[in-house]
């Protein structure tokens, strides 16, 4: 409950600094989509990620969702912060595709922004203005 409510407080304050390029249907569309991922993934109020490199089992708590919304083909990726047991921040990417009259999460990235730096540094993924 409490991230729905910072949620809406940072989409609504947020949306004059967001591309022009977007509807504000779309843009509610795109974060309500990643919002309701979130929410159907969260256990006692934390999604369960495992480290696959460590091998830790960690709960990341949702905190924050970015404004910022970024292009990338005919799909878009949107970010949140979540924090972990230890109080470190995580970003979370979001990537989401058009699907009928909406929008769904087709991935989820957790603490690992190589992937879409790399697809930013090729011209793939762009910020939307």
């Amino acid at each position: 409950m409490r991230f729905a409510l910072a949620f809406i407080l940072i989409l609504f304050s947020s949306q004059a600094a967001l591309s022009a390029k977007l509807s504000t249907e779309q843009k509610v569309q795109l974060q309500a989509a990643m919002y309701q991922h979130i929410e159907a993934n969260l256990n006692d109020g934390a999604i369960t990620h495992v480290n696959l490199d460590t091998g830790d089992v960690v709960e990341l708590v949702p905190t924050k969702a970015h404004a910022m919304i970024l292009a990338f083909e005919k799909n878009f990726v949107l970010c949140a912060d979540f924090i972990d047991p230890d109080g470190k921040t995580i970003d979370v990417d979001f990537y989401i595709k058009p699907f009928e009259q909406t929008y769904v999460v087709f991935r989820m990235e957790i603490d690992n922004r190589k992937p879409i730096k790399k697809l930013m540094a090729e011209g793939r993924i762009t910020r939307l203005q």
